[in-house]
């Protein structure tokens, strides 16, 4: 994780313990046990999708594409300032993370804002934290709306799971 950039040796004085998380792959995904500052984070109210707000656009397209952000939080980077409260203890020593982590009380309201804006304009492309559901009437069109979003995605560096 240090050699791909996603952790950093850190001196900070506050630190967060390990945690493993379960994926639905069966992997194991390492974060911090955030619940300490968590509890003393202000919420961040940016709105998530409700799937029936999403259901009700969806009803006149006919053919559908997902796609999947390639570790969606970690495409953040965390304000300077703050990097050293994502600072987990481990057995090798602290570590801290640039880019945010699982975990986080708002990681995932941060994500679903910067989507957004990503996708600003796009009415045939939903957001749901990390998944993206781009929705057609029909072939032709949704061959054109898939280059948009894949284009506009490529424009701000978000790089998504070849599945």
């Amino acid at each position: 994780m240090i050699e791909q950039g996603i952790c950093l040796p850190s001196k900070s004085p506050l630190s967060s313990p390990l945690h493993f998380v379960p994926k639905k792959n069966g992997e194991l995904r390492v974060c911090g046990d955030y619940r300490r500052l968590n509890s003393i984070t202000t919420p961040d109210r940016y709105p998530i999708p409700q799937v029936k707000y999403l259901t009700h656009r969806l009803s006149d397209k006919t053919i559908f594409s997902n796609i999947d952000i390639n570790r969606a939080y970690q495409q953040i980077k965390v304000r300077d300032e703050d990097i050293e409260k994502t600072a987990i203890i481990t057995q090798m020593g602290l570590f801290k993370f640039p880019r945010m982590t699982p975990g986080l009380k708002n990681a995932g309201q941060t994500f679903q804002r910067f989507i957004h804006e990503v996708l600003h304009g796009l009415d045939f492309v939903f957001a749901f934290i990390d998944d993206l559901l781009v929705a057609s009437p029909d072939k032709e069109t949704h061959e054109t709306h898939l280059r948009t979003v894949l284009q506009r995605l490529e424009d701000n560096g978000i790089t998504i799971n070849p599945s």
